[in-house]
Parts: structure tokens; sequence; C-alpha cells
């Protein structure tokens, strides 16, 4: 698995994504980003798709709509299955974001439980378990994860975009 996300002080950052610098030469900002935050509920997952799929579309990149929305999907399922209440209020929130660079889509989702994500192998019938192995799929192995601060982690994805 790859380092994609990083620990930067109070902040994660992304490979691909890196915030101006103050010095000349310094690799520029995103091209595009948007943020959404999803809730306990399973029933949200629809709006996520929507919302991705709507974002993506609209930077013109409606041949990786598929791959990203799907990546995405996943990693929120995580987040809610693993991370948030179900039973009431959150323990914490999520939230997800998908960034445009060059040549890539870059996917995050935080959530509150600092347990790294673990692909494991799952039985040929078994109904889940197979979210990450779809990610690693779809990423060609570009994902990871990184400590979130006050607490939690963030996954990310990189889905390779070399039309951009």
């Amino acid at each position: 698995m790859n380092r994609l996300c990083r620990r930067q002080g109070d902040r994660v950052e992304y490979a691909g994504v890196r915030r101006p610098a103050a010095e000349p030469g310094s690799v520029p900002a995103p091209e595009s980003t948007a943020v959404h935050r999803p809730t306990s509920d399973p029933g949200c997952l629809k709006s996520v798709r929507r919302f991705v799929r709507e974002t993506i579309t609209a930077w013109g990149l409606a041949a990786f709509a598929d791959d990203t929305t799907t990546v995405v999907n996943e990693l929120t399922i995580n987040a809610i299955r693993y991370a948030l209440d179900k039973e009431g209020e959150p323990h914490g929130k999520a939230w997800l974001g998908i960034a445009r660079t060059s040549g890539a889509v870059v996917c995050a989702v935080t959530d509150p439980n600092p347990a790294p994500p673990s692909p494991h192998a799952q039985a040929d019938l078994a109904p889940t378990g197979r979210g990450l192995l779809i990610v690693d799929a779809l990423t060609s192995s570009h994902w990871g994860y990184a400590e979130a601060a006050p607490a939690g982690k963030t996954v990310c994805a990189h889905i390779a975009a070399p039309r951009l």
C-alpha cells in the first residue's frame, strides 16, 4: 500500500494535492476541489454517489465517474460501518473530499476512528468485506491513510486520469 496521505502538523496532505508554498517554483494547488459531509445513516450513500458523479462530470471527467464514484462509495461505507455510531449521534463526524489535479483525481474520506484500514480476503459468498480490495483494484494500489487531528484517520485514493 502506497503512503499517499501524510500528516503535516494539524493537517493531512495528499500525494498530488499540494498547497502552494511561499517559495518560487512551488507546486500549484489542485485545479478543483469539492467537499461533502456524509452522515451515519447508510441512506446517505445515495447522496454521496450523486455528489461525486455530478462533480466529476462538471469537471469534464465523465469517463472517470464510475471508478471515482465506486472508490468514494467504498471508503464512505467503511467510515459509516466502522467509525460512526448507528444508534443516534455519531461518535464524530466524517467528511469526504475530491480534488482534480494534473493527471489524477484524489479522493479522501476522514472519519473519527483511528484504526487503520485493513483489506482482508473474504469467503466466496460473504456479502461484505471486499471494499478495500475494490479500491485497491480501481486505484492500481494507489491508496493509503494517515492519522487525522484531533483523532481518527483520513483514507485517500489516487485515480489516474492521464487525459487531464
